[in-house]
């Protein structure tokens, strides 16, 4: 059967709201410096110098006052709005609860080096910026930054953050302003001496800035810098908001005239001057659509303006006929804040609150690398990287408990930005760690090293380079030369050449300045020897001081077999004292307390304490090895350290040419005990270990004078064939050393002298008189 369908009827006894009214909403005994709606309208902020009070637009009364013993310089309300943020003048920033009425906490992180000019709620907690571009991410309720993303600019002026844009700035400097993104330079260049960062500010979306010249108002895109609103006034500006509502703006100039702006037009859309005013105007913000707007004056009076809702409420009037109410089932929509569109370039976060007309379960649908989706807040975040450039559709997916569900699908459009490649390796060496790399070489000999560099977006590079020497070139990444013999003066040990080099992706290049040392090669005159030569093992005139003496005589240097190991060559040799073992940790430690520093006279650092295999400390009173490592070989001693110690007992370092005599001995053989590899014995050395051993642990390792630990243990610091210059040599393998082919007699390896390392030590010789 039919039944009629009745539509409830409501009889208004007046208008509902007053346009152009105005509401005094409370009389404040200081100056008011700023007005702050929070997101729902409900309720908006006025701070004093001493004081923050809060309003409820609705019921136009105050919920709660917050006084403060300093000024307060910013607040932003919480997305929840269960929290009020206050910066304050002494540079922190505390965190009241408004229901609670109480503070909660104080953020006052030791990474706020900086002056603090903006913060803002997002979804997942706090944002703090400081002037120097520096952003600093709390989560909800935590006093210690979970993210800080630098920037660190100099000589800055005034700086505000898009609170909608991960690390977007506009900033003003040497009377210019400009936009920035992660990093990455929007436009520049505009005169901005007239503008008052105060009153610079971005709409909801995010896409557009605004700021005031005295008496104009410029509306521009963030993307482009571009001019898209110019609003000129008879007066000077006092204040100017955007509305949450896409193109709307509020301004209120000095003769007290509030406008609301349709910035799509270009055109004011309505004007407000109230006659029970009668005190300047110096602070507004407005609601989310513009209609109604909260505002001060310099007598401490607050305002409601606008389209102001009366407090009386529409009479109902009842249908005389029996009614029958058909209540349409409420649409399951999901929506996206901010609104689109969304671009953003390759390292800029996009984070977006998803919200549900109806309570539901929201999941991230498609699957995004790099992207995270929080359920709790339902906040969407995401970071691309240079694979995910181009239009990317995502899609989230809502689910009521009575099983309707929904999609969202959302286009993001990634942009690439080209990054400057960066020179990463030149040889072996690591180029962050060196501001210019040495190469060097000999005179005679080949420099084929190879130039590295990296480019984040994957272009192709091309390498050059300025500065090269006759006869040397660059031949795609690598350097090629060979210096002939005459090239370094005869009176000279060494030459000097500073290349650049160049690496280009065809947009943007690094520079590298390196240089390149020849050093001079005096060439020794071979000769051969007319019989073998023995080691004399009869003549060891043993000194009482655990040295042994090493007679004079002939010795063949050298072998030729390839790579680290020297050519042979016959040398005479005078007799010379060496220790039997390597330098201990109580031998150095006693040093150590006889000079009470680890740094010499010249500044250069003796050994490195701070490394966990050394085991020497330094306590109140001086340096204390660790229990059990007393006769360990001492290690993580520089070049220097080494020499200091050897001119502090009386004696010297070993010559290179010394070690390898007493090493190899005349019967040329591999290994200080004979050519039996190691892997056959392994009882000879300590190599391939974890940590070195005491000094003397492998007997049957010694040479025929009775010298222990030539090999293995640790490498040893000797005097290189060329005194001056670098690199420095070390000698004999260690505990740390993997092949047997490291550990032969002929081995040797170049290191810089001030390079303090765990698997080298040394030991000392003595020169005999007459």
């Amino acid at each position: 059967m039919f039944k009629p369908l009745f539509i409830l009827v409501f009889v208004l006894s007046s208008v509902g709201f007053e346009v152009g009214s105005q509401i005094l909403i409370d009389r404040v005994d200081q100056k008011v410096h700023g007005l702050y709606y929070s997101i729902n309208d409900e309720i908006f902020a006025v701070t004093t110098s001493s004081s923050v009070n809060l309003y409820n637009a609705k019921k136009r009364n105050k919920v709660f006052e917050i006084k403060l013993s300093n000024r307060p310089k910013q607040v932003t309300f919480e997305v929840q709005e269960s929290w009020i943020a206050v910066l304050m003048s002494t540079n922190t920033v505390d965190v009241w609860d408004i229901r609670g009425k109480n503070k909660v906490f104080t953020i006052q992180a030791k990474q706020i080096e900086k002056e603090i000019v903006d913060i803002w709620f997002v979804s997942s907690g706090l944002c703090v910026g400081l002037i120097d571009g520096t952003l600093l991410k709390f989560n909800v309720g935590q006093t210690e930054p979970e993210q800080v993303i630098g920037a660190n600019y100099h000589d800055v002026a005034g700086l505000r953050f898009n609170p909608t844009i991960t690390h977007q700035f506009a900033i003003v400097r040497n009377n210019t302003i400009s936009l920035h993104n992660f990093r990455k330079t929007l436009w520049e260049n505009l005169d901005g001496a007239d503008i008052d960062m105060d009153r610079l500010v971005f709409n909801s979306l995010g896409d557009q800035i605004a700021f005031v010249r005295s008496d104009i108002v410029e509306v521009r895109d963030c993307q482009t810098g571009h001019i898209l609103n110019q609003i000129e006034f008879d007066d000077k500006i006092v204040s100017f908001c955007f509305a949450r509502q896409p193109n709307v703006g509020i301004s209120v100039s000095s003769n007290n005239m509030i406008q609301m702006w349709d910035l799509s037009a270009n055109r004011v859309a309505k004007t407000y001057q109230y006659k029970q005013v009668n005190s300047p105007i110096r602070n507004l913000d407005c609601t989310k659509n513009g209609r109604q707007f909260a505002f001060s004056t310099d007598a401490g009076e607050v305002w409601l303006g606008g389209e102001v809702r009366r407090m009386n409420i529409a009479k109902q009037v009842k249908p005389k006929k029996k009614q029958v109410l058909v209540r349409k089932p409420k649409a399951l929509v999901l929506k996206a804040t901010p609104l689109p569109p969304y671009v953003i370039t390759v390292g800029e976060t996009i984070e977006l609150q998803v919200e549900c007309s109806l309570s539901a379960v929201i999941q991230l649908f498609t699957s995004v690398d790099n992207a995270s989706f929080d359920s709790t807040y339902n906040l969407f975040q995401w970071t691309p990287d240079f694979s995910q450039v181009g239009e990317k559709e995502i899609r989230f997916s809502a689910e009521t408990k009575d099983g309707r569900s929904t999609f969202l699908d959302l286009d993001i459009e990634v942009q690439s930005i080209n990054i400057a490649p960066i020179f990463t390796k030149i040889g072996a060496l690591e180029v962050q760690n060196n501001s210019t790399p040495k190469l060097k070489i000999n005179e005679g000999e080949v420099l084929n090293t190879k130039v590295q560099a990296d480019d984040q977006n994957g272009d192709l590079l091309t390498y050059t380079a300025t500065g090269l020497p006759n006869g040397a070139q660059m031949e795609g990444n690598r350097i090629r030369w060979k210096p002939s013999f005459d090239f370094v003066s005869v009176a000279d040990l060494k030459t000097e050449i500073l290349v650049t080099l160049m690496a280009s992706d065809g947009e943007l290049h690094a520079k590298l300045p390196i240089t390149i040392t020849v050093y001079n090669m005096d060439q020794p005159t071979a000769t051969q020897p007319e019989e073998k030569i023995t080691d004399d093992i009869q003549v060891d005139l043993r000194p009482p001081d655990q040295m042994i003496r090493i007679p004079e005589r002939d010795f063949v240097i050298g072998i030729d077999s390839g790579i680290s190991e020297e050519p042979s060559n016959v040398v005479f040799m005078l007799a010379f004292d060496v220790d039997r073992f390597e330098v201990t940790n109580a031998d150095y430690a006693n040093f150590l307390n006889s000079r009470q520093r680890v740094i010499d006279t010249e500044g250069k650092v003796l050994i490195n304490l701070d490394s966990k295999t050394t085991k020497i400390k330094q306590i109140s009173n001086g340096y204390q090895v660790q229990l059990g490592f007393e006769r360990h070989p001492v290690v993580g001693v520089s070049w220097y350290g080494a020499k200091v110690y050897a001119e502090w007992v009386g004696k010297r370092l070993l010559t290179e040419i010394e070690w390898e005599s007493i090493a190899r001995g005349n019967d040329q053989r591999l290994f200080p005990w004979g050519n039996q590899s190691p892997r056959e014995n392994e009882n000879l050395l300590n190599y391939r270990s974890k940590a070195p051993v005491p000094v003397g642990s492998y007997p049957k390792g010694a040479n025929p004078w009775g010298v222990h630990d030539l090999s293995g243990n640790v490498a040893e610091w000797v005097i290189p064939k060329k005194v001056d210059g670098e690199p420095k040599i070390v000698r004999g393998g260690s505990w740390k050393s993997l092949n047997p082919r490291s550990v032969r007699a002929t081995a040797r390896f170049p290191l810089l002298s001030e390079q303090m390392i765990s698997w080298v030590g040394f030991r000392c010789a003595r020169d005999i008189e007459n």
